[in-house]
């Protein structure tokens, strides 16, 4: 998701959202690095075992609805619980203008796709609101950390 956010001296900046695989102290912590490899390795194992077990069974054999179903659902439970974990930077970036030629960027980290959608709408309005402030100086005193 991305937003457009237009400030009053001319600047455009640009608010939006990625989606990582892991967190920003991930590269600072083996811990946690080895802890999302041993999870992938596990998740590749179990699901190349279920993949084999399934090519291995004979054609006559009938599963019933309830027990295909509960196995659907929390493989279903377990990748949805994965996928919503995800951590989110939401960036806001401005190139600055000929006029004011300072560049500036904030990065904020959130976990989950709705946070991250309700962070680029806070940070979207909070910049507007910053931008058509009457006290605000022109050439700097951002919202946020440069």
């Amino acid at each position: 998701m991305a937003r457009l956010v237009h400030d009053r001296d001319g600047r455009a900046w640009t608010v939006s959202s990625r989606a990582h695989l892991v967190g920003p102290g991930a590269s600072q912590a083996p811990v946690e690095r080895s802890d999302a490899v041993l999870r992938t390795v596990l998740l590749g194992t179990s699901a190349l075992l279920v993949v084999v077990v399934l090519l291995s069974t004979p054609a006559s054999l009938w599963l019933p609805g309830w027990v295909v179903g509960p196995v659907l659902l929390a493989a279903g439970a377990v990748v949805a619980t994965w996928a919503l974990g995800r951590p989110f930077s939401v960036n806001a970036a401005t190139a600055g203008t000929v006029e004011n030629d300072a560049a500036a960027e904030d990065v904020r980290w959130v976990t989950g796709p709705w946070s991250a959608r309700r962070e680029v709408r806070a940070l979207s309005a909070e910049l507007e609101a910053w931008s058509t402030h009457p006290g605000r100086d022109l050439a700097g005193d951002l919202p946020f950390r440069a």
